[in-house]
């Protein structure tokens, strides 16, 4: 027989209902569906009609046989065939490839519905094999547990122990003591002693754990229920009680700090860091509240108050969380969150009472003053990675240049007044000066300072507003200070020219006399320079 005939003969073999492959499934369906009548098998000739000394006899059997090889076997075939044979073997490939695809696709198509049917109880029972599988691990599991149990149940019934038939006493006396853990806990939280009842709660906690484990002697299964009942609402107890504790004004910073670690200990860090947090502020706004300033002229004085207790009460919640929750990051987060809302109310409460009324009446060293004293006591905080004095400026800078541009508007207003009915005339400096300004004016050569009256009140508020200004001009508040000075210069500038122009033009040919020199204006820096060192000669001579 030719190699085509076998290809042939062999995939008729793979898809023929009668084979054996197709038979054992179909039985196999039918034993797992009883609903389906069993096919009646029909003979089948030995040898499909050949001869078994027959060649197509052999190689049928040859191709029946488990340890066929298709290369091998067309390898051998192919040795002895010509070109065109091997032509007509591919040909006849070919059409068997088509006929055999297209008999596939009928066969499909006929038994599409049983094909389905028999794949489902194929899975089906691949199911109920994996299940009788899993049953059987579990049996034999048992199975190997029992026998190496039996030894020591055959040792112990051979020779049997008293003490299993027995009270155990101590097992009872174990028993005893732990119902007891929620009366004594009771106790403890009445007479407020927080470390021991802690202490009982952990040792009821871990008690109940271990019975259920068992590690421990077995405990009665209801009394165990109704010690885990009991601890837990003992433990509900001790949360509110220390969560009380750290709602009370009058605490003292110790039992808070105390309160709050017990809390972290329960297992609820972050609830005991928010209460710690509140706790600081709800004190800090109790302090203030009975505060109010009598007057512009207490406005220091409350700005110190203000400052000292709501920035000491930051302080000492960033050392009590430091403290107690070390550097988690989550701790860290909120107190950053805290300490710049209490810094906002704190600059809030200074604009209401202080810094409002003082940029209004263009007090501006009240205005600076505060400033200074609020920003003093929030450096502070620095050392503690809290960084707060610029939240601060922010609130309060408006005020501040409000009460600077207050100030530039009157000493223009003030200049302007007097320069109206100025006569020009130059005059040496006061014999008798006051102000620290007319000190400085007093200390150097009078040839330097001879000044009209109008250059002289400009000279001396100007020296006035620095001295002022000068110590909030780090603040971030040099560039509006140094231009209000320098549209003064240029105002009181435009004045002079104003007044050397004559009004009408001479009436002789004769030229008008030259207009008398312009007095010496200060540069911008040496404006300062001078304040400045005015200052340092008002400290080392307090008595000036």
């Amino acid at each position: 027989m030719s190699t085509a005939s076998s290809r042939q003969f062999s995939r008729r073999q793979s898809i023929d209902p009668h084979s054996r492959t197709s038979q054992s499934a179909v039985h196999g369906a039918v034993r797992s569906n009883p609903a389906i009548p069993a096919p009646t098998p029909k003979a089948r000739p030995a040898n499909y009609g050949f001869g078994e000394d027959s060649m197509i006899g052999q190689e049928i059997k040859q191709l029946e046989s488990d340890s066929f090889n298709a290369d091998q076997f067309m390898q051998a075939k192919c040795k002895a065939m010509s070109e065109k044979s091997l032509r007509k073997l591919c040909a006849e490939l070919v059409d068997f490839k088509r006929a055999s695809a297209e008999e596939m696709r009928k066969s499909v198509y006929a038994n599409y519905k049983s094909f389905i049917r028999t794949a489902k109880e194929i899975s089906e029972l691949e199911g109920e094999l994996r299940s009788v599988r899993a049953l059987l691990t579990t049996q034999s599991t048992l199975i190997h547990s029992l026998s190496d149990r039996s030894p020591i149940v055959h040792s112990h019934l051979a020779h049997p122990d008293r003490s299993v038939y027995e009270d155990d006493k101590e097992a009872s006396s174990q028993e005893a003591n732990l119902l007891l853990i929620p009366d004594k806990m009771a106790i403890c939280l009445a007479e407020r002693r927080i470390d021991e009842a802690l202490d009982l709660l952990a040792k009821g906690e871990d008690a109940v754990v271990m019975c259920r484990a068992g590690h421990r002697p077995a405990v009665n299964k209801d009394a165990l229920e109704t010690l885990d009942t009991s601890l837990a609402e003992k433990r509900a107890e001790l949360v509110e009680l220390l969560a009380g504790i750290t709602q009370q004004p009058s605490v003292r910073r110790a039992e808070l700090r105390h309160a709050v670690a017990a809390l972290a200990r329960l297992g609820d860090p972050k609830r005991a860091h928010t209460l710690m947090l509140s706790s600081h502020g709800a004190q800090v706004q109790a302090a203030v509240q009975p505060l109010r300033p009598g007057g512009v002229s207490y406005g220091a004085a409350y700005t110190a108050k203000i400052s000292r207790l709501v920035f000491s009460a930051i302080l000492a919640a960033a050392q009590d969380s430091k403290a107690v929750f070390g550097d988690t990051p989550s701790c860290a987060s909120e107190l950053v969150l805290w300490a710049h809302g209490e810094t906002e109310w704190c600059g809030d409460l200074l604009q209401q009472y202080v810094l409002t009324s003082a940029a209004a009446a263009g007090g501006l060293r009240l205005a600076a003053e505060c400033v200074q004293i609020a920003v003093g006591h929030c450096s502070l905080l620095e050392d503690h990675g809290l960084a707060m004095a610029a939240v601060l400026m922010r609130l309060v800078r408006p005020n501040v240049e409000r009460a600077l541009e207050a100030n530039i508007r009157r000493i223009e207003e003030s200049v302007q007044a007097m320069a109206a009915g100025d006569d020009w005339t130059l005059l040496p400096v006061p014999s008798a000066p006051r102000s620290p300004a007319a000190r400085l004016l007093a200390d150097a050569p009078v040839a330097n300072f001879r000044l009209t009256s109008s250059a002289y009140r400009l000279y001396s508020m100007v020296q006035d507003f620095l001295e002022d200004v000068i110590p909030i001009v780090n603040l971030q508040l040099t560039t509006p200070t140094l231009d209000g000075l320098a549209h003064l210069y240029s105002q009181y500038t435009a004045m002079l020219n104003r007044a050397r122009t004559p009004t009408t033009p001479p009436t002789t040919g004769t030229p008008p006399p030259p207009p008398p020199p312009s007095p010496p204006l200060p540069a911008r820096g040496e404006t300062v320079g001078r304040a400045r060192t005015g200052q340092r000669g008002k400290a080392r001579d307090p008595q000036g």
